[in-house]
């Protein structure tokens, strides 16, 4: 790429892309113009806007109708388009929305992207060819890479470690505690249920909300449940738990005791943290989890997530986890330094 960057686009369908970028676009203000779009989805918009964030609300999640996707698809591209056109951005980064990397790719701007997960096959088919650069944790082979659209060795970016270990130097600060905003006093036991509307989720199984049914008998701490659904919201606001729906420019796995449930990028969060985590996947698991599963428990059966949780309530198991997982990311990239060290070879390009 030869073409000088001035203003990049940042487009964002998941939670995880909010706070992903969000450290990137703080680190490069002062030397990019940003273009935000995001789709309507998960929390997603109330995260933009609780980090003060310029964002144009584009498009929505599709279900789990190969109908109603392809439809939303159509829509947002639709919506995109114009928008590209009018700002006219020379860059786009994203995870792997594919009506942005099309969009990208029809008006020729490059699309570097991150490999996430080789379940999303069919998305990820319609990203990885279009992409410039394609950004990839070392644990993933070639040969899997291959598979799942990445047809040019030469686009691929290695780091080291898991996509979430952008935040491995995170500082949190009590004063913006968001539990204790909301009169949440520790210890805090975080549940994040799954991602029912995920292509690669299956049939839906009880064993979170019956840990938490096992939870909340006798138990000192507080439980904190962050729904994906409205669904999932009216389940778990069955019992004496707080459902978490804030927003805050702070991460609330960073102020939480233990962290347990079946969602892979919080459960990766956690652990690079350094928090105790426990993992109830119950489906596949994508390979980063499989790598998250060989340090941290993972379990099926609620009894066994409720007692291991319950011991990562006391201090010395908890210091024991903390030490573990202090060895292990210590040893990874931030992959946020990877996108920015390859920024800078194109702003140094002549």
């Amino acid at each position: 790429m030869s073409k000088q960057i001035r203003k990049i686009w940042i487009a964002i369908s998941t939670p995880f892309q909010v706070n992903f970028f969000y450290p990137l676009i703080c680190r490069l203000r002062g030397t990019y113009e940003f273009l935000i779009t995001a789709r309507s989805h998960d929390r997603i918009i109330p995260m933009l806007e609780s980090k003060e964030l310029d964002f144009v609300e584009v498009g929505k999640h599709g279900g789990r109708d190969p109908a109603g996707k392809l439809l939303a698809y159509a829509e947002t591209v639709k919506k995109l388009v114009p928008i590209v056109k009018r700002e006219k951005p020379d860059l786009l980064l994203t995870e792997r929305w594919p009506e942005a990397v099309r969009t990208a790719f029809g008006l020729q701007i490059p699309a570097w992207t991150l490999f996430y997960d080789e379940r999303e096959y069919h998305v990820n088919r319609m990203v990885f060819p279009l992409s410039s650069k394609i950004f990839a944790p070392s644990f993933y082979s070639m040969d899997q890479l291959r598979k799942n659209g990445v047809v040019d060795p030469d686009r691929v970016v290695r780091f080291n470690g898991f996509h979430t270990c952008y935040l491995k130097d995170y500082c949190p600060n009590e004063q913006k505690n968001p539990f204790k905003e909301i009169g949440l006093n520790p210890p805090i036991i975080l549940v994040r249920p799954e991602p029912e509307r995920a292509t690669f989720f299956e049939k839906e199984k009880s064993i979170l909300e019956n840990t938490v049914k096992l939870l909340v008998k006798g138990n000192n701490a507080n439980i904190a449940v962050v729904p994906r659904t409205p669904r999932q919201k009216k389940r778990f606001g069955r019992y004496p738990v707080t459902i978490y729906e804030y927003s805050s420019d702070e991460n609330p796995v960073a102020y939480s005791d233990v962290v347990i449930g079946a969602a892979e990028t919080m459960l990766m969060e956690s652990f690079v943290l350094r928090k105790p985590t426990v993992s109830a996947v119950y489906w596949k698991p994508s390979v980063p989890v499989k790598e998250l599963h060989r340090y941290i428990p993972h379990y099926t059966d609620p009894a066994r997530i409720a007692t291991k949780t319950r011991s990562y309530l006391q201090p010395e198991e908890r210091a024991r986890f903390e030490r573990h997982a202090e060895k292990v990311v210590g040893k990874m990239d931030n992959p946020v330094d990877t996108f920015n060290s390859e920024l800078q070879k194109i702003s140094q390009t002549p």
